[in-house]
């Protein structure tokens, strides 16, 4: 991953980012910019450990962070945290703020969403952080396919399945890093390269 990656922030790139970021596996520190304000997001082996914009506590600033839909972001790799007040997963931070915005953004769940026919998997600290959400039942009827070893085809197949609502679920599942394709995973373990991880991040627009 880019050690100094930069861009603009609009729509759920902190999302992307932070999805990203999770893949890499990397210590550093994510800055936004918007107007004069600067916040930041501190990570370390696959946890937020610290988060500070303006004056709010750890928690409101990732919310206001997430929010932001104009200014700049800058992530810098191999910076140490200055503090560790938090310890969630990114995926769980990811799922619990995309829950509370999902309804507000415009989303081609199509595009947003890998193949269809490729096999899905759980991320591997699943058991870590995901009795710490509140999934719907919908969602639990996905993770538990997912276990199973489902493709988003077969998540659709049951005939009186809401298909929107689904996409909807395996997207928000997807975009948090909670599920992934299972071959991306395993180029992961084998040493993912930065140009497979490009490709792997297509149609997140990173």
């Amino acid at each position: 991953m880019d050690k100094g990656l930069k861009g603009n922030l609009h729509g759920l790139v902190v999302y992307e980012i932070l999805k990203r970021i999770n893949h890499s596996n990397t210590t550093g520190v994510l800055f936004v910019k918007s107007g004069n304000s600067i916040g930041s997001i501190y990570i370390k082996d696959k946890q937020i450990v610290y988060a500070k914009y303006k004056m709010a506590n750890e928690n409101e600033s990732l919310k206001e962070i997430f929010l932001l839909k104009s200014g700049e972001y800058n992530w810098q790799e191999n910076l140490p945290p200055i503090r560790e007040t938090i310890n969630y997963f990114i995926p769980e931070v990811l799922y619990r703020q995309l829950k509370e915005t999902i309804g507000s953004v415009n989303i081609n769940l199509v595009s947003g969403l890998p193949d269809y026919n490729k096999k899905l998997i759980l991320s591997p600290e699943f058991g870590k952080f995901g009795g710490n959400l509140n999934f719907t039942a919908s969602e639990l009827t996905i993770l538990d396919s997912v276990r199973k070893g489902a493709t988003i085809n077969y998540l659709l197949r049951p005939p009186d399945i809401i298909k929107e609502e689904a996409l909807k679920s395996i997207y928000m599942l997807y975009l948090s890093d909670i599920i992934d394709i299972e071959e991306n995973r395993e180029k992961k373990e084998k040493g993912t390269s930065e140009s497979a991880m490009v490709d792997r991040l297509k149609g997140f627009g990173v």
